[in-house]
């Protein structure tokens, strides 16, 4: 395995609809590791979810922010903590939360991924991940407009 490096501003650009990733390295470049930008616009925010397969990390490089968590998907939201450039979050496995933007300016930062147990079946790339993330969402939304 070769040593990569690449500029923030050279990711492989997917857009959510609350947010967007620049993939820069990519799980299939490494045994157990992803590293990404994240932008969230001003005011906007992360879907609420959960990894039951990634430590994350999190490196605020501009911006300012809200940290929000839950025990479980019924669960009631709390507040974690404010995030600003910067400071560092560590996002354990099974822990569901959610980023917003509070600023007039987009929040950005590094999402370091770690995989102890290895990639899930099926999501071999960085990008059939996010995939994946994005047809379950567009499926949640579908239901809850019937």
């Amino acid at each position: 395995m070769a040593i990569t490096k690449i500029h923030k501003a050279n990711g492989k650009h997917f857009e959510f609809e609350t947010h967007i990733n620049e993939f820069l390295i990519s799980r299939e470049k490494t045994k157990s590791s992803e590293t990404f930008l994240v932008i969230i616009k001003p005011d906007k925010y992360t879907h609420m979810h959960i990894h039951p397969d990634v430590e994350q990390t999190f490196y605020i490089i501009s911006g300012k922010g809200i940290v929000w968590t839950k025990k479980s998907v019924s669960g009631k939201l709390k507040k974690a903590c404010s995030i600003k450039t910067g400071d560092l979050v560590f996002i354990p496995l099974n822990n569901w939360h959610q980023i917003k933007s509070v600023e007039k300016s987009r929040l950005e930062y590094i999402c370091f991924n770690s995989f102890p147990k290895g990639f899930l079946p099926g999501e071999k790339t960085a990008l059939s991940h996010a995939k994946n993330i994005k047809k379950a969402l567009i499926k949640k939304k579908m239901k809850n407009e019937k």
